[in-house]
């Protein structure tokens, strides 16, 4: 389960700046700047440019109204304005971000992301912990990647990659079946409860200990 550690008016400004960095322009381009989002938040607002106003009065409305939103902008990054809701929900869109993601309700920055996380529970940092430990591999490429020559060079190349990919999928493999049998067995809600009663310094301690146990048991493999 996901806690917040800070106020909303201290994480947003953090959350909008780094979504704004690492918004894609286009393809090998990132970045966005205060007016280049403010000519988002304006188009979503207003609906597209049209060309033909573009020397009437209406260009300079559009104009003296993509600068304010911009001076609003700069404000919510310094911190020193918090958004109304209806700024928080087309900033939400344009980034495609939940509205919790933006203000530190949630650590998920996708609605896939909630979604699972709301159904287990779990925080979306503990989601992601798990995903990375199975995530597995795949070989569906191949026929693309592979040299095309035909004949036995073609087929060697296909066993060559299909046997990098099996063990490639090895550790994710013993990762499922772990917890699998840990999830499910009987005694799995007991450990939980006892590790929820244990205060940080001594699950830290704990937390080396197993540290400690996993390397000295791979010395002995070794």
């Amino acid at each position: 389960m996901y806690v917040r550690k800070d106020r909303p008016k201290d994480i947003f400004p953090k959350r909008l700046s780094g979504l704004m960095e690492s918004y894609e322009i286009e393809k090998g381009r990132r970045g966005i700047s205060n007016i280049g989002l403010a000519r988002l938040l304006y188009q979503k607002r207003n609906g597209a440019d049209d060309a033909s106003l573009a020397d009437d009065r209406y260009a300079v409305e559009r104009e003296n109204g993509r600068k304010a939103i911009a001076r609003k902008i700069s404000r919510f990054r310094k911190g020193d304005q918090f958004p109304q809701w209806d700024d928080l929900v087309d900033l939400a869109d344009i980034f495609g971000k939940p509205v919790g993601f933006l203000i530190g309700e949630t650590d998920c920055d996708t609605y896939e992301l909630q979604d699972i996380a709301d159904f287990l529970g779990l925080s979306g940092e503990a989601v992601l912990s798990i995903e990375r430990m199975t995530r597995k591999v795949s070989a569906e490429w191949l026929p693309e990647q592979s040299g095309g020559n035909g004949g036995d060079h073609e087929e060697w190349e296909k066993y060559l990659v299909n046997d990098m990919v099996a063990k490639a999928n090895a550790e994710p493999e013993a990762c499922r079946a772990v917890l699998n049998r840990m999830l499910t067995a009987a005694a799995f809600k007991d450990l939980v409860l006892c590790l929820s009663e244990v205060g940080d310094a001594q699950y830290n301690l704990l937390m080396e200990r197993i540290a400690s146990a996993e390397i000295e048991l791979r010395d002995a493999d070794g």
